[in-house]
Formats: structure tokens, sequence, C-alpha cells
């Protein structure tokens, strides 16, 4: 399939631009496409800068007139900047790490290592994305100025096609400035834009996904119940009389059992509660409950035991 002229024009000025590699996650591809269409729309600033010099009896530096082809160049780097789909931001879901993950005991602390270093591996490309970001903003700075460079060159036109001393450096077709050049900026901006869109959005996404994670890993490396785990025992007092009294928790996965005795006979729990620091146990065959907090120490908790005899305090320290 023959090429089109005009994308063999627009490769042409991508080789030549020879970009500096863009900042992810634009492409290599893609930054030289927006470094082509930066380029051919600088050939714009640089023809109002020559005709401000001229104007003030000055020679322009650059020889010949290296914006003769602005309208032609802008034209094909247009098309080959939207050819282009905007750049990809990185999902990034498999860094996440969901909340039924850090609920085991055993293994909370890796989870929350895994969370901690998903949050900063987010930070860094939402961070990334801002730069790219920046950089797609400064290039369609450069083509919004090129567009108010087209339009006083436009102005400008009558009077310098009637002097023959400044037509020799402009030696384009002014039409060309109305519509090719025109239409092309208008669609490279168009692009550019998009380009920016979807970075912003993609920025906002992993920032989001970002906070969300660290806002859940804060919230369970507050929960105290794995310092519950384990075996406890104390006494309890009901009614002026003392009792000793045991207690065992186990953690499994996002569950809990145990067991309660009192004065030596073993009760299995039926249902262990765990929320934060407070432990509530059903004894089998709902005859009796244990609830508890523990206390700041981690060491030690109290509350009330109820069984067939009555409701009595527990104090329980950890073996």
């Amino acid at each position: 399939m023959p090429i089109a002229p005009g994308l063999l024009v627009a490769v042409a000025l991508v080789a030549a631009a020879a970009p500096v590699a863009p900042p992810r996650p634009i492409s290599a591809e893609a930054g030289a496409a927006a470094a082509a269409f930066e380029e051919a729309a600088g050939r714009l600033q640089r023809a109002r800068t020559a005709l401000a010099t001229l104007d003030a009896g000055g020679t322009p530096e650059a020889g010949g007139a290296p914006w003769s082809d602005a309208a032609a160049a802008l034209q094909a780097a247009a098309e080959a900047l939207g050819a282009l789909a905007p750049p990809a931001v990185p999902d990034l879901a498999e860094v996440l790490v969901p909340l039924e993950a850090m609920r085991g005991c055993a293994n909370r602390g890796g989870a929350l290592g895994r969370a901690d270093r998903g949050v900063r591996t987010l930070l860094v490309e939402a961070q990334r994305v801002a730069e790219a970001r920046a950089w797609v903003r400064d290039r369609l700075a450069a083509a919004q100025g090129a567009e108010e460079a087209r339009r006083a060159l436009v102005k400008a036109a009558p009077r310098v096609q009637a002097d023959a001393r400044l037509t020799a450096w402009f030696p384009w077709t002014w039409a060309d400035l109305e519509r090719p050049a025109s239409g092309a900026l208008a669609a490279g901006q168009a692009s550019l834009k998009r380009w920016q869109d979807r970075l912003e959005r993609g920025q906002a996404e992993l920032r989001g996904r970002a906070n969300d994670l660290a806002a859940t890993a804060a919230e369970v490396a507050r929960w105290r119940d794995c310092a519950l785990a384990g075996r406890w025992t104390g006494l309890r007092t009901l009614e002026g009389s003392m009792s000793p009294v045991a207690l065992k928790l186990v953690a499994s996965g996002g569950g809990w059992s145990g067991s309660v005795a009192v004065d030596g006979r073993e009760e299995a729990a039926q249902q262990v509660v765990v929320k934060g620091s407070k432990v509530t146990v059903t004894l089998a065959d709902r005859k009796g409950s244990l609830t508890a907090t523990l206390a700041a120490d981690e060491r030690t908790m109290r509350g009330t035991l109820s069984t067939a005899d009555g409701l009595g305090q527990i104090s329980l320290k950890r073996q």
C-alpha cells in the first residue's frame, strides 16, 4: 500500500526532531510526533520574529527563510499526531492489597508491607503521569503561541506583500496561513488536549487508588485484634468469691475460635467476635458468654463472664 505524501513528510520531521525521550507514559513515538508538531509550529514563531526584526530595520539571523514551508510541515505533523492514541496510563491493579488479605493475623504484617509498597508505587507512577501531563501542557502552550503568531502574520500580510524587501523573506502562499495552517494547528492542539485530559484522569485515578489503599492499611494497622490471640489466665470475682479462669483465642484466617475454662471445666466457644480491642465469646449451647477489653499494654484484659451461676468480673493476663 503506498504511503501518503503527508505522512512521509511527517516521518521525516519526526526523524529530524530527534527529541529527548519524553516522560512516561508517553512513548518515544508519541514524543517524536509531538516534538515534530512543536518544531513545525515554531516556524510560525520564527517567521513572526523575523518580521519584527525586518520592521526594525534589521536582518533576521536565520539564513534564507526556514519558515517558508510551515503550512505543509504543520499539516503533516498534525496528521501524524492525530493518528496516535492518547497515552495509556498503567492500571497497576497488581499492587492493590484487598482488605481481606490484611485481616488474618498470621500474614497481616506481610500484607501491610505490600500495601505500603503499593501506595509508594502508585504515587511514584502518579508523579510520572503528572510530569508527562506538564510536558504535554508545554507542547500545547507552544502550539497556542504559534496560533497567535499565525494570526499576527495574517494581519500583516497586506503590508508585507506591498513591500518587495519584506516579500523576499516570505516566499510562501499567504492563503496557506488561513486554511491549511490554521486547521493543522487546531487539529494538533485538539490531539494534545486529548492527551492532557487522559493524563489528568490517569493521575487522579492513581492518586485515588493510593489514597484508598493507604487509608485501608492505616485502619487495619490500628486494629489490636491480633494482640488478643493466645492464652489468657486470671480470676473471676462473683459475689465475693474468686474462681480461676482461662481464655484461649485462636485467629484462623479472617475468623476466630477458642474456649473458656472456669474452675478447670473447659467449654468450647460457639462463637468468637473480635472488634478492635474487644472480644466477645459465646459458649457452647449459649449457656454463657465472656466479654473483655484489651488494655493499652496489651498484656491484660478486663471484662465480665456470665455462666449459669451468675455474672462476674474477670481480670486476665497473657501467658
